[in-house]
């Protein structure tokens, strides 16, 4: 490359933010909107110039994830400080006016409930249209309080669980549509019944629940249900009128292969309305399987 093709390069590059700031503001927040940004990059623009300064605060798509504030090889009292910076972050960019399609939440350490329940309040107030929440805890990192500003809003579609979560507490949330159980600590209780009140509630998707044994799921309005990895299951009884589709597979893809200790019987027990639609079953290492029409 020569000198002049490298003095255009720099040219280019450098010109490259007042082109984009002749771009219509609409078009800028979309391009501030992609998932491929996420929240530290969107901040990162504010250097381009005075007309990006607190533009990426204005974006319709919020994706807030923990993750992207911290390293695994942060120590205690840096992890806590970089909590409190995120945190007011993330209360900048729910400070402003514009309008909200998309909150989704990524938690990954604790976080004091109040906070996570003001940002959703404050997304409420900004006409949000769906919002997704995923909790991902280890034994460490304190409790997590769930939001209870979501339980009655209708724009609260999808919450994810993964790891330790105290399944007592599993609220239900009015509006709910998909429900994501991953790698669940059932505890050493053994039966565990678990209503679902809803009127909305649509999929639930178990994956790693090993230590639960008996388990019952009602609701009124569920039409998929998928439990893959559950091998110290006994007892698994649904009473769900209208569901459509149930997937079953005591394994895992993830699991190692099978040992010679062979899982116990499963006894699956399902309860369904004659006006339902024609349920597909889908089910692996199951020994005995009773289904009873209910009006």
């Amino acid at each position: 490359m020569n000198g002049i093709q490298t003095r255009q390069m720099i040219k280019n590059n450098v010109d490259m933010p007042d082109r984009l700031s002749k771009l219509p503001r609409d078009i800028l927040l979309l391009i501030l909107s992609s998932r491929s940004l996420n929240m530290k990059d969107r901040a990162k623009t504010c250097v381009i110039s005075k007309q990006w300064k607190d533009l990426w605060l204005n974006v319709s798509d919020i994706h807030i994830d923990q993750k992207v504030f911290f390293e695994g090889k942060d120590n205690k009292s840096l992890r806590n400080l970089k909590i409190k910076d995120f945190e007011s972050v993330i209360d900048r960019v729910m400070d402003s006016n514009e309008i909200i399609d998309t909150l989704d939440i990524t938690i990954t350490d604790a976080i004091d409930g109040n906070t996570t329940n003001r940002w959703i309040v404050r997304a409420i107030q900004r006409n949000v249209q769906n919002i997704t929440m995923s909790v991902s805890k280890d034994n460490n990192t304190g409790s997590f309080v769930f939001p209870t500003a979501l339980l009655q809003c209708p724009a609260f579609k999808t919450l994810t669980l993964e790891t330790i979560f105290d399944l007592k507490t599993l609220p239900n949330c009015k509006y709910l549509e998909t429900l994501n159980l991953f790698r669940t600590d059932f505890g050493k209780q053994e039966d565990y019944l678990l209503p679902f009140y809803g009127d909305h509630l649509q999929t639930i998707n178990f994956k790693d629940i090993d230590s639960a044994i008996n388990l019952v799921i009602v609701s009124g309005s569920l039409k998929k249900l998928t439990i893959h990895g559950a091998q110290k299951l006994e007892k698994f009884a649904i009473a769900t009128p209208n569901i459509t589709e149930l997937d079953f597979m005591r394994r895992t893809k993830d699991d190692s292969e099978p040992t010679d200790v062979s899982p116990p019987s499963l006894d699956l027990d399902v309860y369904h309305s004659t006006f339902s639609e024609w349920c597909r079953f889908t089910l692996f290492d199951t020994n005995f399987v009773r289904c009873f029409n209910i009006n």
